[in-house]
Parts: structure tokens; sequence; C-alpha cells
């Protein structure tokens, strides 16, 4: 499966709400993809490690504060038009 741009933007904008609000895995997993995630935690655009488990389902930990980098900013602003 390729992982395109928007999907990784799309990942990085639930991973910032996520950022702002708290944790929460169940909206996380509905609002993007595995193959996203993991795109973005390459990037260097966002502080988190993802992996999936047996299950399907999700683990994800932020390894560093800030959550979202200056880059994952400055991409989050360029989304929103700012």
């Amino acid at each position: 499966m390729s992982t395109y741009a928007s999907d990784i933007d799309n990942a990085l904008q639930a991973v910032a709400r996520q950022a702002e609000n708290g944790l929460n895995l169940k909206d996380l997993e509905e609002s993007t993809t595995f193959e996203a995630l993991d795109a973005l935690s390459k990037t260097g655009m966002a502080n988190f490690i993802v992996t999936r488990l047996a299950s399907g389902r999700y683990r994800f930990r932020w390894i560093a504060s800030p959550h979202i980098m200056p880059a994952g900013e400055q991409r989050l602003k360029e989304i929103r038009g700012e």
C-alpha cells in the first residue's frame, strides 16, 4: 500500500489533535491508517512511535516533547492556509 503526502497530512492533523486534547487511541485509529502514522513518525514532524499489535490495534507512544516538531507546526500552518 502506498502512503501519499495527503495521507501523511491527515495523520499529522490527527496527531496534532491528539497532542492538544489528550491521546484517545480509538479516535486516532478511526481517523487515519497505521501506514500513514508510521510514515509520519519517520518524517521528523512529530515525536512518537507507533506499532501495530497482533490484534490489529495500535500502540502509540510519545517519545519527546514537544510532540509536534517545528517542521510539523509549519506544515500544519500550510495545510490550514495560514
